[in-house]
């Protein structure tokens, strides 16, 4: 991101894709079947290779102190290290692991209930843009 000022606008419009996507995915397996999504998947590579060949290399990073940031080029061992010297950040990486796979059973289970409701992919898609509903900052 070259304006970090940028990441809330960058994630809603992130959530607004996932939402929109979903509920058309939905809607395009019930009529085409399942094998939209392998369609999808190629198509949206293809449109991330492009987006990343428009947008060019990353910004250099900016020039730090030095203070709280492990050296670059370190070991994957140094990174770690870094990481859990503190309690804040080791906090943080627990919570959001126990959230992400609380919301991953949520999910598997809600469309396996949908389909046991015999409940269209429409639907499923639908209640993935709830879910986005809820996330948008």
């Amino acid at each position: 991101l070259r304006d970090r000022s940028q990441y809330g606008g960058e994630r809603l419009y992130g959530a607004y894709s996932w939402a929109i996507v979903s509920l058309v995915l939905g809607g395009l397996m019930d009529y085409f079947g399942t094998r939209v999504m392998n369609f999808g998947a190629l198509l949206m590579a293809v449109a991330m290779v492009i987006a990343m060949a428009v947008q060019g290399p990353p910004p250099a990073p900016r020039q730090s102190t030095g203070v709280g940031r492990p050296e670059a080029g370190g070991s994957l061992l140094d990174l770690l290290k870094h990481y859990f010297s503190s309690v804040r950040v080791v906090a943080f990486f627990f919570y959001a692991i126990t959230l992400a796979i609380g919301m991953v059973l949520v999910e598997s289970l809600l469309f396996l209930f949908f389909r046991e409701l015999n409940a269209s992919n429409f639907v499923c898609g639908l209640s993935v843009v709830v879910t986005v509903v809820f996330e948008i900052p």
